[in-house]
């Protein structure tokens, strides 16, 4: 009876994954706005993510709009709203770099993608996530993303110290993101405004000002075209097909690279994904599950998918999402809507996008970025001094080696100082800063 009891326990997460959920819920006018306004802002995160992941541009949005379509079919995870995440920029252009840089190297991590893509549609009917995900201790996680944030806001300040005009424009768009961010916080601590214009004008996120103000500056300073997007001609232009063929004719090494990265993209991309649809799940006030394994499989197609024409990973975004939720979106569909408009802005703004410099995205990726090494972020993720010791040593070794290999090291502090038992890791960290940290991308 016990092992009965046992083996549904295992399968127990994978039972509610046999129907799709978009179809449970209709589409409101709340979820028709949000997927309106969050575009604008997955316009900043598909192009801000994909140049630092050594993708073009079109790849993040081909990798939102996929996502944004297979995942809301699939659900899972309510109000997720998907596409490239800043987490696993440095994995892929880590990779793009080692397989040759430029083009080739694009298309044959494009190879790796698949692959993904592949593990996560497999393992997402035989394997119970919500176990393995309880294996990897929480403050592990963090500090794998601390690591990532160190490298991002390190490379991201090389657009910014291209010149004089570059430095300007990061540094104003990062001082008026975090205005922005720190006015609306105290607003909300006041109480909300009698305005409803100004109480809708609050709910933006402040990263979408960062495009027009980027914009103008770059006009005044009168910016080479060089440190600005570069935009594929036309949608067809865009559609990039992965390089099987390059990745075999590489013999070894470009195998080894390939595999090591799809293994690696695995693990973290499953990780993050379901790390931040449960965080984001706390925000709901109708208490519904998040289904691990439906929300990855829907994520394990969209990869499979968007790779096959140009994609990278996808994952749900935290800031995109947390902006969902304080629109009122109601359903998955508010996903669906933003890929669509996501499109849309695609199709008719290429000439405006094509404005946009390099480093007004720069800001917004640093902004994401500092959300998950700062202070605020560390007393928040460390209880004890056994959390401080594994985030940190998770956080160097992730920046400094790599990602999969912090993870594993973060796991080992952890398991060791427990073993050794001194009384001292386990005592209570001075709580300095109290204030939560607001979600990343």
């Amino acid at each position: 009876m016990q092992q009965t009891q046992k083996r549904q326990g295992f399968f127990s997460s994978l039972r509610l994954t046999t129907q799709p959920t978009w179809i449970q819920e209709a589409p409101t006018f709340a979820d028709f706005r949000t997927g309106f306004i969050v575009s604008m802002l997955s316009v900043t995160f598909a192009l801000s993510v994909s140049n630092a992941s050594n993708f073009p541009a079109s790849a993040g949005f081909i990798t939102a709009i996929i996502s944004g379509i297979i995942c809301t079919y699939f659900g899972g995870a309510n109000l997720g709203i998907t596409g490239m995440a800043a987490g696993l920029a440095p994995l892929l252009a880590k990779t793009v770099t080692s397989l040759g840089g430029g083009v080739q190297g694009y298309q044959k991590t494009q190879v790796g993608v698949v692959l993904v893509g592949l593990l996560m549609i497999l393992s997402s009917y035989v394997i119970d996530f919500k176990r393995i995900f309880n294996l990897v201790p929480h403050v592990v996680l963090a500090g794998m993303l601390g690591g990532i944030g160190i490298g991002l806001i390190i490379k991201q300040s090389a657009h910014a110290r291209v010149n004089s005009a570059t430095f300007a424009i990061t540094l104003t768009c990062l001082i008026m993101i975090f205005a922005m961010e720190r006015f609306a916080q105290q607003r909300d601590k006041r109480g909300a405004s009698s305005s409803s214009i100004a109480n809708f004008f609050w709910k933006l996120p402040p990263q979408i000002f960062a495009i027009p103000i980027g914009i103008c500056m770059a006009s005044l300073f009168m910016l080479d075209v060089k440190y600005k997007v570069a935009i594929s001609g036309s949608l067809a232009d865009a559609i990039s097909l992965p390089d099987f063929a390059g990745v075999v004719g590489g013999g070894w090494h470009d195998i080894k690279i390939v595999v090591l990265f799809a293994i690696s993209m695995y693990f973290i991309d499953s990780l993050e994904h379901v790390s931040t649809a449960r965080a984001m799940a706390r925000k709901d006030t109708q208490k519904r599950e998040v289904v691990d394994n439906l929300s990855l499989r829907g994520a394990g197609y969209s990869n499979f998918v968007g790779a096959l024409i140009g994609g990278a990973t996808t994952i749900i975004g935290g800031i995109k999402t947390t902006c969902s939720w304080v629109l009122g979106a109601q359903t998955n569909w508010c996903n669906l809507f933003n890929a669509c408009f996501l499109l849309f802005w695609w199709i008719i703004g290429r000439d405006v996008l094509a404005m946009i410099p390099y480093a007004a995205l720069a800001a917004v990726l640093m902004h994401a970025a500092w959300k998950l090494v700062s202070p605020i972020t560390f007393f928040r993720e460390c209880h004890t001094w056994l959390d401080a010791v594994a985030f940190i040593v998770t956080a160097i070794v992730t920046y400094k080696v790599d990602l999969l290999v912090g993870v594993v090291a973060g796991m080992v502090v952890v398991v060791a100082l427990r073993k050794i038992g001194a009384s001292v890791f386990h005592q209570t960290l001075p709580r300095l800063l109290a204030e939560p940290a607001a979600e990343t991308e």
